[in-house]
């Protein structure tokens, strides 16, 4: 799974042509963030921040991309081609990453409203107290809150890169199955790898265009483990294959039936009406055997006392 992740991005014959653009777009979208906020105390900024979330959106929906070519089993990365898809999905996937990342923000606020009031409040021993119990308690709950942020938006983006819907990737039923496999939690753990060990190294050559170039390759390597495991993950569970009870329009029977007889097969009439002995429009299963016999008789062949 490792290894087949990391050449994934180095695969197809434009795979060079698509890291360039993504190392450029990643500095870009890097680049347009840090100058829009800079700029943004004389209002400059303003106009830059919409520029900065284009880029990062394109990077986003192929990302999205990369999980759907996973999911669905393709070996060679996606190439930067309906930029209009790309656009639509990146900022659904940046919608998705801002939900799923609202309980982080609710803990750092009331960690930091917690801090003021108890500096407003409390005096001494008990303010110091309070301080330290509220800092080591946020700390951990925020820590656990991004360690599942990091686990369960990855399937979220997947679940609407294989929809195409915002809806479903909010869904317990959707995300939940896949986020129990064993075999997703062994790809995100790949995936924690190749960050940790990738951006250590990327991140310091980052003043140059080949940083920004290699960390686009780490990223597409994590969400091709994450596809991966999401793939396999899915195979496990299946899909609902269980039949609706409804009848067949114009056969009588229930879509439970094993075989149903057609005129000019010997085969036979079997279904949960075998037990009652009656089959469509209320004839028994027993006189439709016999009428589909009789209709594969050889006529010519029948002695005329017989008809």
């Amino acid at each position: 799974m490792l290894g087949e992740a990391v050449e994934f991005p180095a695969r197809g014959e434009r795979a060079l042509a698509t890291l360039l653009v993504g190392g450029l777009l990643s500095f870009l979208a890097a680049t347009l963030w840090a100058v829009g906020v800079v700029l943004s105390v004389v209002l400059i900024g303003l106009f830059v921040l919409p520029l900065a979330l284009v880029a990062s959106a394109l990077l986003r929906g192929y990302y999205v991309a990369v999980l759907r070519s996973r999911i669905g089993g393709s070996g060679e990365p996606p190439e930067f081609a309906d930029w209009s898809r790309l656009l639509a999905d990146g900022l659904s996937g940046l919608v998705i990453g801002v939900a799923y990342a609202i309980p982080i923000l609710a803990l750092a606020v009331g960690f930091v409203l917690t801090l003021v009031s108890a500096d407003l409040l409390l005096t001494g021993v008990r303010a110091d107290a309070v301080v330290t119990a509220t800092t080591v308690i946020s700390l951990g709950a925020i820590g656990i809150a991004l360690v599942l942020y990091g686990y369960l938006e990855p399937i979220a983006l997947s679940v609407y890169a294989r929809e195409g819907r915002l809806g479903p990737a909010f869904s317990p039923s959707e995300v939940g199955p896949v986020a129990l496999r064993p075999v997703y939690l062994v790809a995100w753990l790949f995936a924690a790898v190749v960050a940790f060990v990738g951006y250590a190294v990327a991140l310091p050559l980052t003043p140059f265009l080949i940083g920004f170039g290699l960390l686009f390759y780490l990223d597409v390597v994590r969400y091709a483990l994450y596809g991966a495991g999401i793939e396999r993950a899915l195979s496990e569970t299946g899909p609902d294959r269980r039949v609706s009870e409804a009848p067949i329009a114009a056969s009588g029977f229930s879509p439970a039936t094993d075989r149903v007889a057609h005129p000019g097969s010997r085969g036979s009439v079997s279904s949960e009406a075998t037990d009652s002995g009656e089959g469509a429009g209320g004839r028994s299963v027993v006189s439709a055997r016999d009428e589909t016999e009789e209709s594969e008789r050889d006529w010519p062949d029948w002695d005329p006392a017989e008809r």
